[in-house]
């Protein structure tokens, strides 16, 4: 019995170790995908162009890839373009801003959209950039100060993740070397 329980103690430790050992992996490869995308110029992603046909708002749809992933719906402004299919579109936190875009695109107008391409996982595709005769409306600045707040998070957690048992083990030794005072008095 005795063994069996060492055993199991011992699958239960190298099981945490394991998933511990892991995590820092996954979340430096996360922040290494995002410090790739904030280095890519506008020209690294694919650029459709032409006649807008239809703006206004959509619900943008988005599912992860298993069974089991939520579901999210969010109101986006959306480009159309003639002879395409395709609904790019753009999630502003600001009302003012998608009123300020109505304003400066207009059907029939020559646009130029950078975009993410297409994914399984959402019914519209992602704008990094929108011009119009060599005007930005939407900036790709705009996209890489979203994935810099990623990957300052994502660093903060990483930093906490490698200090946090420093500390710990900083603290205890602390506390240990007041006993030992403590009992040599």
């Amino acid at each position: 019995m005795n063994v069996i329980k060492k055993i199991k103690n011992t699958v239960n430790v190298l099981k945490w170790t394991l998933i511990l050992g892991i995590l820092p992996l996954i979340f430096g490869y996360v922040l290494y995908l995002h410090i790739v995308e904030i280095r890519k110029s506008k020209n690294d992603f694919p650029l459709t162009k032409g006649k807008v046909e239809l703006i206004g708002f959509t619900e943008k749809n988005h599912k992860g890839k298993s069974m089991r992933s939520i579901r999210t719906k969010t109101k986006v402004f959306f480009v159309k373009l003639n002879e395409n299919d395709t609904l790019y579109s753009y999630y502003f936190k600001n009302s003012e801003d998608y009123n300020k875009l109505f304003s400066d695109i207009k059907n029939g107008e020559f646009v130029k959209i950078y975009n993410k391409g297409f994914e399984d996982t959402q019914n519209t595709v992602d704008i990094i950039q929108l011009e119009n005769n060599e005007k930005i409306l939407i900036n790709k600045k705009i996209y890489d100060e979203r994935n810099y707040l990623n990957v300052l998070l994502l660093s903060l957690f990483l930093l906490l993740y490698f200090s946090l048992p420093i500390f710990i083990y900083y603290k205890s030794k602390m506390s240990e070397q007041k006993n030992i005072i403590k009992k040599t008095q």
